[in-house]
């Protein structure tokens, strides 16, 4: 029996012609946030965004020759929430506590497998990480807020 192997969608970032998707359907469910659709939406670009700031997707074994399918390293993803949710606090778009709940959004509209496969870490995996994240993100706009207070201030 042939299994099909699982290609993600929503929103990504593919290295081979430096595109960002971010498709329709990804974007309705952005917009179930209500107010906060603007900060679901900069979530997840600035996640795909940080995928090609930080050139993910050209390291050796990045793509699994047997099925063409991008093998999706934990720590990239890790790191992407985290450089995506300062980019998005940068731009004046708070994230905080949004990915968590927008991934599980994102997995029952899609219907992806909240667990684990070869390609892609579980769904509790992945919300742990994004709170993991925001913590991270926390500090670091505290700390880009005080810098530019004090830039501000000629100190």
């Amino acid at each position: 029996m042939l299994i099909k192997p699982i290609v993600w969608k929503a929103a990504y970032y593919t290295p081979t012609n430096f595109q960002i998707v971010l498709e329709e359907k990804a974007l309705k469910v952005c917009m179930t946030f209500g107010d906060s659709t603007a900060n679901a939406i900069a979530a997840l670009l600035g996640h795909e965004l940080s995928h090609y700031y930080l050139g993910h997707g050209y390291e050796a074994g990045f793509i699994n020759i047997d099925s063409l399918v991008p093998l999706i390293s934990r720590n990239h993803e890790r790191v992407a929430d985290i450089k995506g949710g300062f980019i998005a606090h940068q731009a004046g778009y708070p994230t905080f506590g949004i990915m968590p709940v927008l991934l599980e959004r994102i997995y029952d509209v899609y219907g992806f497998s909240k667990e684990a496969t070869p390609q892609y870490p579980a769904l509790v995996e992945r919300q742990k990480e994004a709170i993991a994240a925001a913590d991270t993100v926390k500090i670091l706009g505290h700390l880009f807020d005080a810098a530019n207070l004090l830039l501000a201030v000629d100190k």
